[in-house]
């Protein structure tokens, strides 16, 4: 359509701050959640609290999403982020 051929680029202030700082921003595709660590560890969270699950009651949930998080050390964290760097 000859009205969006000839729109201006859009900027965001995002990228212009980013410009200014010498920064590199990456963008994640949507719905791809085996590249966001964030992502794939709340995947975790939730498998354990599935398996360990036998009461199905709130503070059951919380105790088990509470353990799950304590279990946690630099070892772990780095095992989603490296994981997320192969693919």
């Amino acid at each position: 359509m000859l009205a969006f051929d000839n729109l201006p680029p859009k900027r965001y202030v995002v990228d212009e701050a980013a410009k200014k700082y010498d920064v590199d921003i990456v963008r994640l595709p949507v719905k791809q959640c085996m590249l966001n660590a964030i992502k794939l560890a709340w995947a975790g969270l939730k498998n354990y609290v599935r398996d360990k699950n036998v009461n199905f009651s709130f503070n059951d949930v919380r105790h088990l999403a509470y353990q799950w998080m304590i279990s946690w050390n630099e070892v772990t964290a780095m095992g989603y982020i490296n994981k997320t760097r192969k693919i």
